[in-house]
C-alpha cells in the first residue's frame, strides 16, 4: 500500500493544485461545486483504475485477472466514495488553503485507501461452500458459481 501511495501521490497533488486554479471567474461556491462533481467524475475513476491496477501487479496477477478487478470492484468503490469524497473535497476547496489541500486530502486517503484494500483482498475470495455451488465475492457482492459437469457458470447473487 505504501509504494502503491507513493506512484499517486504525485498526480492527486497536481490534481488537486491545477483544479485550484480553475472555474476562478465565478462565484466561490459555484466553482467548489465545480471542482468537487469534476473530481468525483475525472480524478476518481483514474485513481481507481491505477489503485486497482497498481496492487493488481504487485500481488502479480495477469492484465485480464487486473481488469477483471477493476471491473468488479471498482463500481462498487466508486460509489463507497460518493459517501467520503463529496464532503472531503468541498471542506477542502472551500475551506482549506490550497498548500494544506494535498495534506487534508491525504489524511481522509488513509481510511479510505485501507477501505480499497479491504475491497481489494475481498474480490475472488471463495466466502461459503455447498455441495454443488461456491458463492464468491466479486467486488463486494456475491456471486454464485453453478457448477455444471466440468463446466462453471458464474451467475449474480
Amino acid at each position: 500500500m505504501t509504494l502503491t501511495g507513493a506512484l499517486l501521490a504525485i498526480p492527486v497533488n497536481t490534481w488537486y493544485t491545477r483544479i485550484s486554479y480553475c472555474f476562478s471567474t465565478l462565484p466561490r461556491m459555484a466553482a467548489v461545486a465545480l471542482q468537487v462533481g469534476l473530481s468525483q467524475a475525472i480524478f476518481t475513476p483514474f485513481f481507481l483504475i491505477a489503485f486497482f491496477g497498481v496492487q493488481g501487479t504487485l500481488e502479480g496477477r495477469t492484465m485480464q485477472e487486473i481488469k477483471e478487478k477493476i471491473v468488479g470492484t471498482g463500481s462498487r468503490a466508486w460509489r463507497d466514495g460518493l459517501v467520503l469524497w463529496p464532503a472531503v473535497s468541498t471542506v477542502n476547496f472551500a475551506l482549506v488553503p490550497l498548500e494544506y489541500r494535498a495534506l487534508v486530502g491525504g489524511v481522509a486517503s488513509l481510511g479510505w485507501n485501507t477501505w480499497l484494500s479491504y475491497l481489494n483482498s475481498r474480490a475472488g475470495k471463495v466466502v461459503a461452500m455447498e455441495e454443488e455451488e461456491v458463492v464468491v465475492v466479486a467486488g463486494g457482492a456475491p456471486v454464485v458459481e453453478l457448477k455444471v459437469g466440468a463446466a462453471a457458470v458464474a451467475t449474480p447473487a
